[in-house]
């Protein structure tokens, strides 16, 4: 297969080195930026080129050696071979690029807060079961492939998480249950575990309900484990949890403390996957609200924003479409005795619009998911008579294009970023506006 030299001028929104062929860009997984790298399996699509790298000529100083063994074939975390100071600098810029490529935002400040803890912060796991080498594992499909991988270890992951996981797997292997490889089998298809604090859920997915009574206590026996559940899910989406959820052994819920807030969590709440950053973030978000505001969040999930942010607001009016999150962002206002909040569960068109109901003037809260805000509730959000915004955001790309909306009627006042995973080309942006 022919082979070709490339010059990569820049890193991607995915981690990739960007070369050009052509005059179209070519992707290239791996390569840096000023890397002079032979490229090979080259694909061409209508705007650009994909290749793999096969050999770099001109190395970056800060091309590292991937403390992973297996990065390349995972590609989770394909921005490993490069260093801390590299990604986070890759991060910046291609916020900066997507700002000024969307809004026309250039010459913006933006700092940006380091992970503390570059490994072993993640603190859930979602893997899929398999055999390897006759035995039961769990691992993944490996990068832009339907093939499936065994990971016998992830650095990536809390440690506890990492210890948990692999005794489980153990005692999948020890009671010899079934695997369910395609949809139609029988057997488990997924094993998710979440730690929070040192305490663990282990949710097993099957494709069918299976009474595995022994193998559940066995499971709930192991050190640090609060609580069992099993989910039914014989769909052919990509979606892990099924819609049926029963815990099967010990809590049904798993308590702890963050920042001097009790919660309640149940297996599918939404959590961050990086506890001590995302907490810095949130803590950052409520430094932003003075004391006699009314605040309202948009896509509020089980309410730990909305929680730390009522310890300083005036009032605080939460709402998600999710009902099970919004089940517990109630419990948690209960648990901590907070009178100033109110959670409901309704669509974030109609939540916005009894905000506006509520409040003659209100700051928002958004942070919404990968694909950003709907059109019609920019549309409504510009119409409504909203003081201040503040938005969270985990994607570049559709904030800026979401910014250029909302420059009609708001100012940038502050853009920061946080590292919230290490490794990865990701990285959580907040950004505060005010009314023009």
């Amino acid at each position: 297969m022919k082979q070709m030299i490339v010059d990569i001028k820049k890193i991607g929104i995915n981690g990739e080195g960007i070369g050009y062929l052509n005059k179209k860009p070519v992707f290239v997984q791996g390569a840096l930026t000023f890397e002079r790298v032979i490229i090979h399996q080259l694909k061409e699509f209508p705007t650009y080129y994909k290749a793999t790298l096969k050999q770099v000529i001109n190395q970056n100083n800060d091309r590292v050696k991937p403390p992973c063994y297996i990065q390349q074939q995972c590609g989770a975390c394909s921005m490993m071979h490069a260093s801390l100071d590299f990604q986070e600098k890759s991060k910046l810029e291609n916020l900066k690029q997507a700002l000024y490529k969307y809004a026309s935002i250039r010459n913006q400040k933006i700092p940006l807060i380091s992970n503390p803890s570059p490994l072993g912060y993640r603190n859930q796991c979602k893997f899929i079961l398999g055999i390897d080498q006759g035995n039961i594992s769990s691992g993944m499909f490996e990068s832009e492939s339907n093939r499936w991988l065994g990971i016998d270890h992830c650095i990536i992951h809390d440690p506890i998480l990492e210890r948990i996981r692999k005794q489980v797997v153990a005692l999948l292997n020890k009671h010899q249950v079934r695997i369910a490889i395609k949809v139609h089998e029988e057997g488990y298809r997924y094993l998710i575990i979440r730690v929070l604090e040192g305490k663990a859920q282990v949710t097993l997915v099957a494709t069918k309900k299976i009474d595995d009574a022994k193998l559940f206590k066995q499971i709930s026996e192991l050190v640090g484990v609060e609580g069992v559940f099993l989910s039914i899910n014989d769909s052919k989406s990509h979606e892990y949890f099924g819609d049926d959820i029963e815990c099967v052994a010990k809590n049904k819920t798993l308590d702890v403390n963050i920042h001097g807030l009790n919660l309640s969590i149940s297996p599918k709440s939404f959590m961050q996957l990086n506890t001590k950053v995302a907490t810095s973030m949130m803590m950052y978000v409520a430094d932003l609200i003075k004391p006699n505001e009314h605040v309202v969040e948009a896509y509020s999930g089980t309410g730990l924003m909305s929680l730390l942010v009522a310890k300083k607001a005036k009032s605080v009016f939460g709402f998600d479409i999710n009902k099970d999150a919004i089940i517990n962002a109630n419990n948690h206002v209960a648990m901590n005795s907070i009178s100033n909040i109110t959670f409901k569960a309704m669509d974030a068109n109609v939540g916005l619009k009894e905000a506006s109901k509520r409040y003659k003037s209100f700051t928002l809260i958004v942070d919404p998911p990968r694909i950003g805000l709907q059109k019609p509730f920019i549309e409504q959000l510009l119409r409504s008579n909203i003081s201040k915004m503040i938005y969270v955001s985990c994607n570049p790309s559709t904030l800026a294009k979401d910014i250029a909306s909302l420059r009609q009627k708001y100012n940038i006042v502050s853009i920061k970023a946080f590292d919230m995973f290490s490794h990865t080309p990701h990285v959580e942006t907040v950004v505060l506006m005010s009314r023009k």
